[in-house]
């Protein structure tokens, strides 16, 4: 009577397990995707925050080049329009380009008037990698 009533159970199929399956590979393929979209987003973010940084930092040389050289200009009016930092602090002007942190300025003096009472001033800083560059210019008139 027992092996009976074992032989008359109805048999379960085989595909019971194949929603759960699809389901699961499902969420997997959707999380899959969200996390390489959210990857993709915070390359671009530090790419963006990278490329901000590079641009303050060229200003910034442009900026104190600029300033280095009105000053420089102002206590020298004599100074060579070529050479206007004195990078061996020997007391006279050798480069037109500095470094001003790890980014660089390059400045050119341009006489407007001829006799040296227009000046035009060009600072162009560059970053550290050279990949960003601003450049201001600022005209001085005595």
């Amino acid at each position: 009577m027992f092996i009976r009533s074992l032989q008359n159970k109805p048999r379960k199929s085989g595909q019971q397990g194949a929603i759960t399956l699809s389901v699961s590979l499902s969420i997997l393929v959707l999380s899959t995707l969200v996390i390489f979209n959210v990857s993709k987003a915070i390359l671009m973010e530090q790419k963006i925050t990278n490329n901000e940084n590079r641009a303050a930092l060229a200003f910034e040389a442009a900026e104190a080049g600029l300033t280095e050289a009105i000053e420089t200009l102002k206590d020298d009016p004599s100074v060579s329009l070529t050479a206007v930092f004195d990078t061996d602090s020997d007391g006279t002007g050798d480069s037109n380009t500095m470094t001003v942190g790890t980014g660089r300025v390059t400045i050119t003096v341009t006489d407007l008037s001829g006799d040296r009472t227009s000046l035009r001033i060009v600072a162009q800083g560059f970053s550290d990698d050279n990949t960003a560059t601003r450049t201001i210019t600022q005209t001085m008139t005595t």
